[in-house]
């Protein structure tokens, strides 16, 4: 039976030639700016912010399906904006780790919150040793997550640095930062190591340029090759490679704050940077998502793409708002690509990939609108330029993936997250195999590219989920 006979009966086949355009998705039950979103498995938690008169505790969740609509769930224990929000598995049940934040006066939280998905209510979580915002949180490969940095009300930009353990839902001091920082950027390394660039700190300079990374193993600090421009507000994301993109940010210009337009890479194998395209406009207080996909009316040779949604421009003391469209970087070309949002320009908005990986919500900044930008999967059948035809299913997949292919000769196969990092690989065993089957059982719940490769080093690329 042919492969295009078999994607149509299997329902696999996706349309690769889908272009990515925003579309209005409905509003908050508040507006919300310097608030959290956080992809979960039946849809997005917001939580806290600024509504235009006060900080807030309400949290509402994005219900994911058919419709789409807002739902508010349990408040938190108190007002929060800039904290963070990251989720975590706990004895098989999904939760979210809220840090830090900011009460509005003179208090930056010490105390943690927990959601728990199943109840939609938060609970307290354990106290960091120090109260922070404009901090990081982090996913380590292990599932603990590093709290790093931040404003404290007791001490200024705190080199201050911690862990929290799923597993016990604790918190422990970790080795300190070198120089205390916030609104920096931390992004996770392929190799496991988190690094850490920019950010604020008048007795530094105001927006630094020093970076920095932590190794999870051997608990330390090890300072690494300076970027080029001094930032904050900026927005990192880590590339295939072994590389990292640094965007946009503020920089003061001896009078006021502006937005950089300079953007560079981190190469982490020779800890150096060297410069990147530059966006068309300056950019600051906007966050950046890599996505593996494409596109029919936007030219790049490749599947991986970076998100940049709309941010906002600073001019001198104020915020311009007029510079905010979606920019979308091809990685393969060094190129950025402008399109157009609903509401052009948000300031301090909320931002997160779908726990699938398929799509992409923006909420907030000054009101409560949001949009959804779907991700099309990349389905290799319709492919130009790369050898072969392939299709995989079930799609998710728990543990057994079956892989079929024709019109080439296979030798071996790689399995690599979104990171670039490879996770699975095996050979072959002839020539004559056009099938098997793929015990994906011990990767982690997420999105994954299979690779299968020719004896020319040519490969055929699918995408598939891991529930």
């Amino acid at each position: 039976m042919k492969i295009k006979t078999l994607i149509i009966a299997l329902i696999v086949a996706i349309n690769l030639q889908a272009q990515l355009t925003w579309s209005s998705a409905a509003e908050m039950n508040f507006s919300r700016n310097g608030h959290t979103m956080t992809g979960l498995q039946d849809g997005f938690l917001v939580t806290g912010g600024y509504d235009g008169f006060e900080n807030l505790k309400s949290a509402e969740l994005f219900i994911a399906g058919s419709t789409y609509d807002w739902v508010l769930v349990g408040d938190m224990d108190s007002i929060r904006f800039e904290h963070k929000a990251t989720r975590y598995e706990h004895a098989g049940a999904e939760k979210v780790l809220i840090s830090g934040g900011w009460n509005g006066g003179s208090i930056n939280y010490y105390g943690t919150q927990i959601y728990d998905a199943t109840s939609q209510s938060f609970s307290d979580g354990p106290d960091m040793s120090v109260g922070r915002s404009g901090h990081t949180s982090t996913q380590l490969n292990d599932g603990r997550i590093l709290l790093v940095g931040g404003y404290s009300s007791a001490g200024g930009n705190t080199t201050i640095v911690e862990i929290f353990d799923p597993a016990t839902e604790t918190i422990s001091q970790v080795a300190s930062l070198q120089t205390g920082r916030s609104y920096h950027t931390a992004t996770l390394l392929n190799d496991g190591r988190v690094l850490v660039a920019g950010g604020f700190n008048p007795d530094a300079g105001f927006q630094m340029n020093s970076c920095e990374i932590y190794d999870p193993m051997l608990d330390t600090w090890t300072t690494v090759a300076s970027m080029t421009f001094t930032r904050d507000y900026h927005a990192a994301v880590a590339l295939s490679g072994n590389r990292v993109l640094v965007s946009g940010g503020r920089f003061f210009n001896g009078t006021g704050f502006d937005g950089h337009t300079a953007c560079e890479m981190y190469n982490v194998s020779t800890d150096s940077w060297s410069a990147a395209a530059f966006l068309p406009e300056g950019q600051s207080y906007h966050q950046m998502f890599n996505i593996t996909t494409t596109s029919a009316d936007i030219d790049c040779p490749g599947f991986d793409w970076v998100v940049l949604p709309g941010g906002t421009n600073e001019s001198g003391f104020g915020i311009d708002l007029t510079f905010s469209p979606t920019y979308f970087y091809c990685v393969e070309n060094d190129t950025w690509h402008e399109r157009s949002m609903a509401l052009d320009g948000r300031y301090a908005y909320a931002a997160a990939k779908s726990y699938w990986e398929d799509k992409l919500l923006v909420s907030g900044g000054f009101d409560g609108s949001a949009e959804l930008l779907e991700i099309p999967l990349v389905d290799i059948t319709e492919s130009p330029g790369l050898v072969g035809n392939v299709v995989i299913f079930p799609q998710p997949v728990q543990d057994m993936l079956q892989v079929i292919w024709e019109d080439f000769t296979a030798r071996e196969w790689v399995v690599i997250d979104l990171s670039g990092r490879k996770v699975m690989h095996g050979n072959l065993l002839n020539g004559a195999q056009t099938a098997m089957s793929l015990n994906v059982n011990a990767l982690q719940p997420g999105v994954y590219i299979l690779h299968i490769i020719d004896g020319n080093n040519r490969s055929a690329l699918s995408r598939f989920i891991k529930q």
